[in-house]
């Protein structure tokens, strides 16, 4: 994960970062305090996307038309708004195009980007 960090100008959207508290907390046990650490270390490595009502509708159309979970879309649509060329997780399916300039990667399978 830290070379694809490295290697492109990474966005986070609040939806991410908020996934990513809980999961620490409920999963891992960390400190509250230990969790901040965390994601101050994440918004300053990546550019913060703030999720608003635009993100949620196209959210829904996204859902509609690829059929992922409406919590996915939200993350696609965070990252079509910013114009992600990609989107990285091992949630979704690999290598499904997004419109047109858009494709979900899973880090965990070798890929060439």
């Amino acid at each position: 994960m830290i070379a694809i960090m490295e290697q492109y100008a990474p966005i986070i959207s609040t939806q991410v970062l908020q996934e990513l508290a809980n999961v620490l907390i409920k999963k891992q046990n960390l400190d509250p305090n230990r969790v901040k650490e965390i994601l101050e270390a994440y918004q300053n490595v990546c550019t913060l996307h703030t999720n608003t009502y635009q993100t949620i509708k196209k959210a829904l159309d996204i859902k509609e038309k690829y059929r992922f979970s409406f919590y996915d879309s939200l993350i696609l649509a965070a990252a079509q708004e910013t114009n992600c060329r990609f989107v990285f997780s091992e949630d979704m399916q690999n290598q499904t195009e997004i419109a047109e300039n858009m494709t979900v990667v899973n880090p965990f399978l070798e890929f060439r980007v």
